[in-house]
């Protein structure tokens, strides 16, 4: 039952943002073509995601450092001071309402703003779903990240001129 009534949430938010979104109008320039090294216009969507792939591992994937830590020398206590209960009311409360709001939604595509004012069914929902991954298993999305292209001023077509 309580599976059921959270997808039917789910669907319903995702629906929700869709609709806000095609009503606000708001277009996303990320679809226009982009250049390559040499400055070809990239055409089709596969050279264009392969131009993406090949900017972003050079700009996110530095070399190691020179000097490192010296862990060997670091003393490791036999036992952390961590929490293991459960999550509580208070804590996802507290957590919901220091989200910021306008913020892209992540891969669920539901915003802060749907998790700050859904109130207790909400809450109650999440703090479920939370300690079920908390005692078993973690969703998968939640082990992936994904790069979202901003535009910077300048040419589109580079992209140098987009934040990652």
């Amino acid at each position: 039952m309580l599976n059921r009534k959270g997808t039917e949430a789910e669907e319903a938010a995702k629906t929700l943002f869709h609709v806000v979104r095609d009503l606000n109008g708001a277009k996303s320039n990320s679809t226009a073509p982009i250049k390559d090294k040499k400055a070809k216009v990239l055409l089709t969507h596969e050279e264009q995601n392969a131009r993406w792939v090949e900017h972003f591992k050079e700009v996110l994937n530095q070399p190691e450092p020179l000097i490192t830590f010296a862990f060997d020398t670091l003393t490791i206590p036999k036992e952390l001071p961590v929490n293991m209960a459960d999550i509580t009311e208070e804590e996802t409360e507290r957590t919901t309402k220091a989200l910021e709001d306008n913020k892209a939604a992540a891969l669920d595509e539901i915003s802060a703003e749907l998790l700050k004012h859904g109130g207790p069914s909400t809450i109650g929902a999440l703090i479920s779903h939370m300690n079920s991954c908390w005692k078993e298993k973690c969703v998968p999305d939640w082990r992936n990240g994904v790069i979202i292209k901003l535009p910077k001023k300048g040419d589109i077509s580079d992209c140098n001129n987009w934040h990652g």
